[in-house]
């Protein structure tokens, strides 16, 4: 049995996949080794992960796609995590890009992106990823994200930008004042989290021409920072993650704004790591 993992700042998606392809599939937490401790990552896999699987002693292979997994120092913290809980030898942790390029491209070169709590994106050979634009965080990137989303909304909202009747709604909808909002953004841990649970309430208020133009500002934002830097012959641009696939008709549009097309929009990249995983196997 191998054990695959998608792992996001906000929730980790786990796949235990037998040899006859059996497949069993459950939730956790988001897991972050950039931002969190090995003793809370620890913490999370032995609390949310162990109780729901009692073939652990079966599993031969580990395969970790994770944001923050940026490089071998912090990836072994997932590596240890895994090992206090797990014994197998075989573990391989990556990148949640490389993740999303193998599950929405498989073995054919494309470009690849990820819009959810962060946003991502990458020029994959159909092996590797050869080229990638940083995103570096929500509070200086990750242009398009839920974090970036959630951001916009409540500068504007505060601001005044919005009209005020948003603003209340906004006020009602999470049951805090102002004043408690920022303290959840500057004070807390996880503001990025905060932040991307907004984007349900966004959603609902696409009505609404300001809220829809924050998100294709977020969109455009999104291609002219990231996209744009990649070839231009490549015109196919497929995504995954909770924001494409629920702002699917203005991720769309967007894209053709700046002379590319939409291709793929997995929800999840599960699904098809899972695909890779059994074709790989």
């Amino acid at each position: 049995m191998i054990l695959i993992a998608d792992s996001g700042s906000t929730k980790t998606d786990w796949c235990l996949l037998s040899e006859k392809n059996e497949i069993k599939k459950i939730r956790t937490s988001g897991i972050n080794p950039f931002f969190q401790s090995e003793t809370d990552i620890s913490s999370t896999i032995q609390n949310e992960l162990i109780p729901h699987f009692s073939e652990i002693q079966g599993i031969s292979a580990i395969y970790y796609y994770g944001a923050g997994c940026t490089g071998q120092e912090i990836n072994n913290r997932i590596i240890r995590s895994l090992q206090a809980h797990i014994p197998t030898r075989q573990i391989e942790v990556h990148s949640d890009l490389l993740g999303a390029a193998r599950a929405l491209c498989g073995h054919t070169a494309g470009i690849a992106v990820i819009l959810g709590t962060g946003s991502n994106s990458c020029l994959y050979n159909g092996e590797d990823i050869i080229q990638h634009v940083a995103p570096l965080g929500f509070i200086l990137g990750d242009e398009g994200s839920g974090a970036a989303l959630g951001k916009h909304l409540v500068a504007d909202c505060l601001k005044g930008v919005l009209p005020a009747t948003v603003k209340e709604q906004l006020l009602d909808y999470l049951h805090l004042s102002a004043t408690h909002i920022l303290e959840k953004i500057y004070s807390q841990p996880y503001p990025n989290r905060f932040l991307a649970s907004l984007t349900p309430f966004i959603h609902q208020n696409m009505d609404k021409a300001e809220i829809r133009h924050l998100v294709e500002s977020e969109f455009s934002l999104f291609f002219e920072r990231n996209i744009s830097f990649y070839p231009n012959d490549i015109t196919a641009i497929h995504a995954t993650g909770s924001i494409a696939y629920y702002f699917s008709d203005i991720w769309q549009t967007t894209a053709k704004k700046f002379g590319r097309e939409a291709g793929y929009i997995l929800q999840s990249p599960l699904e098809g790591l899972i695909s890779f995983h059994q074709h790989k196997q």
